[in-house]
């Protein structure tokens, strides 16, 4: 058992030696007096500027100091669990940890979700963090998210869906059961195809679970962030791999148009990507792209069918470059 008081003054001398490396050095670099934070209380916040996260059918950076947020509950199963939290970038050591710094991936924010072998529960680990309800899912919506496993130890995370209510029992159909190795993992970009999971106009809720049998033997920790369920309603095309110099938007072509048309637009650098549709009032009425893309030139096809005739603007959000461009539907 990786806690026994015979071995406890050789992992303080691990610890001190180690305690402030970016990485987890051994499996006895684990914190037993880590108690998890409900108020924040243990936070180091690190100053900057934070990036923008884009709206979709659900975008959520947890960048907000109220946590579950909005909508989201997390259900503790293990005694003694506490839960997932919300931790900030830069936190050294990981807690939990003696060793390692929290981080967010590009993109990111502040703000992760977080959990670890304590917060799941003193002896096992069953955790939850649930999404709000995701209304009308239809086949080619996607699930993207990052996530990053911190620690030398065996651990894992199951993501699941239930179409009736959000609890551990009707997460009945399965997205991914994630079994971690031994090792740090490093940041990975997660996407899935939900809408082929569950029936069309299915509302749903997606459950994100930590879970070791044995929380003395394994468990490690988990950062948790931009987690996002985004509707594939139009196609968007990246064209061939020259790589552009600057950003630009281009005027959609055929313009006016009934009901379809094309819009080109080039990115230098990777990052979030937002095209969208504005009404004349300046309401947005659909997202054609909201998406970590990498740099390229890009085709959007844009399907105006259940749209009124009139006059409607498209906006490129992309890094700190912003274009709107005008564009007119006559049916």
């Amino acid at each position: 058992m990786k806690k026994q008081i015979s071995i406890f003054c050789a992992i303080a001398l691990v610890a001190l030696f180690f305690g402030f490396s970016g990485s987890d050095k051994n499996p006895s670099d684990r914190d037993p007096n880590y108690v998890s934070s409900t108020n924040n209380a243990n936070i180091k916040e690190v100053k900057g500027t934070p990036q923008t996260v884009f709206s979709s059918s659900l975008t959520e950076s947890f960048e907000g100091t109220t946590f579950p947020p909005a909508g989201w509950i997390k259900i503790n199963v293990a005694a003694g669990a506490t839960g997932w939290e919300r931790q900030l970038s830069g936190v050294t050591p990981v807690p939990g940890f003696n060793g390692g710094s929290l981080l967010t991936p590009v993109g990111g924010g502040l703000a992760m979700a977080f959990c670890n072998y304590l917060t799941g529960g003193s002896s096992s680990n069953d955790e939850w963090l649930i999404t709000p309800q995701i209304t009308n899912v239809q086949p080619g919506d996607s699930l993207t998210f990052w996530l990053r496993k911190f620690g030398n130890y065996l651990d894992h995370v199951d993501i699941k869906i239930s179409t009736t209510t959000p609890t551990v029992a009707a997460m009945t159909t399965t997205v991914q059961l994630l079994n971690f190795a031994a090792a740090d993992s490093g940041y990975i970009q997660y996407k899935y195809n939900i809408g082929a999971l569950v029936p069309a106009n299915s509302n749903i809720y997606i459950g994100f679970r930590q879970w070791v049998l044995d929380a003395f033997s394994d468990g490690a920790s988990f950062s948790l962030d931009l987690v996002r369920v985004t509707a594939n309603t139009t196609g968007v095309t990246h064209n061939g791999t020259e790589v552009p110099n600057t950003y630009a938007l281009s005027q959609n072509y055929p313009n006016p148009f009934n009901p379809s048309t094309v819009i080109n637009f080039s990115i230098p650098k990777a990052g979030n990507v937002k095209l969208a549709v504005y009404d004349a009032l300046g309401n947005e009425i659909e997202t054609i792209l909201n998406a970590y893309e990498q740099p390229g030139n890009y085709t959007a096809n844009f399907n105006a069918s259940k749209l009124s005739s009139g006059i409607y603007f498209y906006k490129l959000i992309a890094s700190d470059f912003t274009a709107t461009k005008k564009m007119m539907l006559v049916k």
